[in-house]
């Protein structure tokens, strides 16, 4: 597959961790996520990562503001994704990834023709889309 390198999808850790400073992200995915902030670059967020996120606050209790973080990107090379018939019809053959979430995260690399900032070892291990961390 010939990737475009300037594109990227981020996954839910990956865009958590930015945001919050973690030094749990990768040293790769951090200067991805400058470059797509310094307009270098495209980031692509899955509507169901911002669904993740706001669950996974509300489960810590931890206050977001969902509405400050969709101003926040939309200020920058962000893109906020819907999804789409063409990523629902291409669910059904990303068998080798067990997890829905992920599934719809590597269908928008997929569509997008765009590398998957993630570290999860199922989408790394399936090979179906280039992944940096």
């Amino acid at each position: 597959m010939n990737y475009n390198h300037g594109k990227y999808v981020l996954d839910t850790h990956a865009l958590i961790w930015y945001l919050a400073g973690d030094k749990k992200l990768g040293l790769k995915a951090r200067e991805i996520i400058c470059e797509i902030e310094q307009g270098k670059a495209t980031g692509y967020i899955s509507v169901i990562v911002l669904a993740e996120m706001i669950f996974s606050f509300q489960k810590r209790n931890i206050f977001f503001s969902i509405e400050e973080l969709i101003g926040k990107l939309k200020d920058s090379n962000f893109r906020v994704v819907v999804l789409d018939i063409p990523q629902i019809i291409s669910l059904q053959t990303i068998t080798e990834i067990p997890e829905m979430h992920d599934r719809i995260m590597v269908a928008l690399a997929l569509q997008e023709n765009a590398r998957l900032v993630t570290k999860d070892r199922e989408i790394i291990d399936s090979k179906l889309v280039e992944v940096v961390w």
